[in-house]
């Protein structure tokens, strides 16, 4: 069996992350190259959110590769969402090859002013 008979297992990347703390809410974005929305899956199991994307070969459209240095391959990373989360108002947007999650912050541990009152 020659080496082109063997099915070649696709690479998966583990995507570059930013995650910032803002007043109200976390911002998680992601890196994601390649990749379009309807091939990116956000799932959030208990406190585990993960991200999987798919990236669809780049074809030569029938000529001849002469030299390739670019590798293809998905992305997928996992996180564990804290409780100072609202787990049921994450909201996710890719644009650019830049998937963006915003996640509000739960009620409980956002800062809130607290009004004085003349004694």
């Amino acid at each position: 069996m020659s080496n082109h008979d063997k099915e070649v297992e696709k690479m998966v990347f583990v995507p570059k992350v930013d995650v910032i703390e803002g007043k109200n809410n976390f911002t998680l974005r992601a890196d994601l190259p390649g990749v379009v929305s309807e091939d990116v899956d956000v799932n959030l199991t208990g406190d585990l959110l993960t991200i999987a994307a798919k990236v669809k070969e780049y074809e030569a459209r029938g000529l001849p590769m002469l030299y390739g240095e670019f590798v293809t391959g998905d992305y997928e990373v996992s996180f564990k969402v804290s409780n100072k989360v609202d787990k049921e108002k994450i909201e996710a947007e890719l644009k650019d090859g830049v998937l963006t999650l915003t996640m509000p912050k739960a009620a409980e541990v956002k800062p809130r002013q607290i009004k004085v009152k003349a004694a």
